[in-house]
């Protein structure tokens, strides 16, 4: 019988880590955007000025002029990133690395590097849609201004295709790779080396 315990703890844990850090992940889209020269008039006048110095200062700065509730715009679109993307991540992973190693004892971290290395890519690349959304909503891009998460998704599709939606996948899902390589491999070495070092058993 299929274990579905990693693939919904795996997508539940990702989506209430987003949800808790998610002003931060905005502060840091609009970091990076400013100072940048876009096409659209309105674009040009909000982000080529570089009026954020740090996370703390923007996350102030734009709870003072565009409201506390902008530091959570586009959270609908992360968390269904989340839901999608840490679901696939953590419950291919988990898998996989059940294939190779039945135990703990039996693992190998560079099976596990490329185990979560594969596993991250494949879940971007899947989940880039909500990824490329939920940029454009943290950025107020004008083509998803005003919308909602599926007419937002609906526009984009409309004007760029279907293609459109999937924007960037490769250096999104190269990106994916080296994160949830390092990440999943880490977590599990040391996770490994405290149940030795402490003499405890590893959970189910």
């Amino acid at each position: 019988m299929t274990d579905w315990r990693p693939f919904l703890f795996g997508g539940l844990a990702s989506s209430v880590a987003e949800l808790a850090t998610y002003p931060i992940d905005l502060t840091k889209t609009r970091l990076q955007i400013q100072g940048q020269i876009f096409d659209n008039p309105s674009q040009k006048l909000q982000y080529a000025q570089k009026k954020y110095t740090n996370m703390f200062q923007a996350a102030y700065r734009i709870g003072q002029e565009e409201g506390v509730r902008m530091l959570y715009c586009g959270i609908s679109a992360a968390i269904l990133r989340q839901a999608t993307y840490g679901t696939i991540k953590i419950g291919i992973y988990q898998k996989i690395k059940r294939y190779f190693a039945e135990d703990i004892s039996q693992e190998k971290l560079y099976i596990n590097v490329l185990n979560g290395m594969f596993s991250g890519s494949l879940a971007n690349a899947i989940a880039n849609p909500t990824d490329l959304l939920k940029i454009r909503m943290q950025a107020n891009h004008p083509s998803v201004q005003g919308k909602r998460l599926f007419p937002a998704m609906a526009a984009i599709a409309k004007k760029e295709g279907i293609r459109g939606l999937w924007s960037s996948v490769i250096p999104t899902a190269q990106r994916a790779a080296i994160v949830s390589g390092v990440e999943l491999a880490a977590y599990d070495w040391v996770k490994k080396n405290l149940i030795y070092r402490f003499n405890h058993s590893d959970t189910k």
